[in-house]
């Protein structure tokens, strides 16, 4: 299992080497993504084992989501069909609507700034004094929201963006 050092981030593979601690070439300790010399305690072999554990998890939890199917409590997005449910139920969203709604939950829990939601959707530069995106969130909120007053889903971060609500 010969990783390449400049891929190591894109690498699915975690190599935990163990080795003496005089003898063992460089090469051998670039591969791995931990090295244990000897001799190491079970103990240190199991903290070892945790940390690459919590160095996957939270690589994989922190980018976007790329799943077809985003969940957010009893919203459902369809990013393959365009299609969105609210507790089951069609949701009749245009294709703009539906990109920003795309868009907000595959970053979900990341606040977005309406000029980079802007020009991710539109794809063209954000004018300051444009207000069509808050008119599409007003839409989106009247469409996917109980009340659309206190959102559930579609959080305003005042002076700064939006962000969809992340569920656990």
């Amino acid at each position: 299992m010969h990783e390449n050092q400049g891929n190591r981030a894109f690498s699915n593979h975690y190599v935990i080497r163990e080795g003496t601690r005089y003898g063992q070439n460089y090469r051998a300790q670039r591969w791995s993504r931990c090295y244990v010399t000897k001799p190491f305690s079970p103990l240190e072999l199991v903290a070892r084992i945790k940390s690459q554990l919590r160095r996957v998890r939270k690589y994989t939890q922190s980018s976007p989501v790329l799943e077809h199917e985003i969940v957010l409590d009893e919203l459902s997005i369809n990013a393959v069909t365009h299609e969105v449910t609210l507790a089951g139920e069609p949701v009749k969203l245009t294709p703009r609507e539906f990109a920003i709604v795309e868009l907000l939950a595959r970053h979900r829990g990341q606040v977005l700034s309406m000029e980079q939601i802007y020009e991710k959707v539109w794809k063209e530069q954000y004018l300051e004094s444009n207000n069509t995106l808050m008119v599409h969130v007003r839409k989106i909120r009247e469409k996917i929201e109980t009340d659309p007053r206190k959102p559930k889903y579609l959080k305003t971060v005042w002076g700064i963006g939006y962000k969809m609500e992340k569920f656990d």
